[in-house]
């Protein structure tokens, strides 16, 4: 799919600070607090710097304060990062040179970028003779919905901010071509997340690779800069492979089915605006959809997905808030 396929709607925002006598503390910050609280994406730090925003991550409800839901820790951010990106920069070798490319990009059940790339392109040829790569995405994504607030609006405004103010992240590795056994998997969910590509699968000269990740580096925000190592950031593989095997039949039953409640929790839980929702994705950690009118959404599971025979649990308790919230509104 390319840029402007789908109408740019309402993208993830920058973050704002407020930060007093920054200079003579620059260097004791401390990124992340043992226990972070959470709203939304809104981080209230109290170390020896405080911070009246932290990143907003779209589609990320921050709300449940349950000690049982896992802390916001740098690496399911930067997996946060990875899942929602729909474009990235891919950087290969280029007879010893840097050399970087804007491609489409999706993600493996680990987390892993996966891509779709023409044997013609110069960044498929500089991975023939050298396969080290890195990928890097951002928090603004074109056509990538953002939800809004609890209890409130916040979705109703767009806020692109300085670039440089958002949460990135560069992954490295190698590229390999995708085997036939996992091809067709991986193929299927590239497509989910850029439906306009099918029409290059026809060509021969099109085929999908997949970075195998051994480092990276996420800059996150102010004094939020980090290293996360592949053990860190991927998912383990028993558990992503369970997920991939299961995924096209939880897709296919929650669009089939469930069609009004996964709309109803796209809108009053996760708080997208009202639409034609529909899966596209799933995986442990969090679902996608896609609204052709609206474009793409994201949200992330209070608690990570152990299996995916919880999956039925986590939707009957979404579809029941989704319910509550409604009778809510109506009184």
């Amino acid at each position: 799919m390319h840029p402007g396929s789908l109408p740019p709607t309402i993208i993830m925002p920058s973050f704002t600070r407020s930060v007093m006598n920054m200079a003579p503390i620059r260097q004791k910050l401390v990124p992340y607090p043992a226990n972070p609280v959470v709203i939304y994406g809104q981080m209230a730090l109290s170390v020896v710097l405080s911070v009246d925003k932290f990143h907003r991550y779209a589609h990320d409800r921050e709300t449940d304060m349950s000690s049982n839901r896992p802390s916001l820790t740098p690496a399911i951010t930067a997996r946060g990062l990875l899942r929602r990106a729909r474009f990235g920069a891919l950087g290969t070798v280029s007879h010893g040179v840097p050399h970087v490319s804007l491609v489409s990009v999706a993600t493996d059940q680990q987390g892993q970028p996966v891509m779709l790339l023409s044997d013609l392109a110069r960044h498929t040829q500089n991975i023939a003779q050298d396969a080290r790569a890195s990928v890097m995405v951002e928090e603004a994504q074109p056509s990538v919905v953002r939800a809004r607030q609890a209890h409130g609006t916040d979705g109703a405004t767009e806020d692109r901010g300085d670039p440089m103010t958002q949460g990135r992240l560069t992954v490295t590795g190698r590229i390999e071509l995708v085997d036939n056994v996992d091809r067709p998997a991986l193929m299927e969910r590239f497509l989910a997340r850029h439906p306009d590509a099918g029409r290059y699968t026809q060509f021969s000269d099109f085929r999908v690779y997949r970075l195998l990740v051994e480092d990276s580096h996420m800059v996150a925000g102010f004094g939020a800069i980090h290293d996360i190592n592949p053990d860190q950031l991927l998912i383990a593989h028993e558990r992503a492979e369970a997920m991939a095997h299961a995924e096209p039949d939880i897709i296919d039953h929650m669009n089939a089915d469930h069609e009004d409640a996964l709309r109803d929790i796209c809108h009053n839980v996760t708080g997208m605006p009202k639409g034609r929702w529909r899966m596209t994705g799933i995986d442990c950690e969090g679902f996608d959809v896609m609204d052709s009118n609206l474009g793409w959404a994201r949200h992330r599971f209070e608690i990570p997905l152990r299996n995916p025979a919880g999956a039925r649990a986590v939707f009957t308790q979404l579809a029941r808030a989704a319910r509550d919230a409604s009778a809510s509104d109506q009184t």
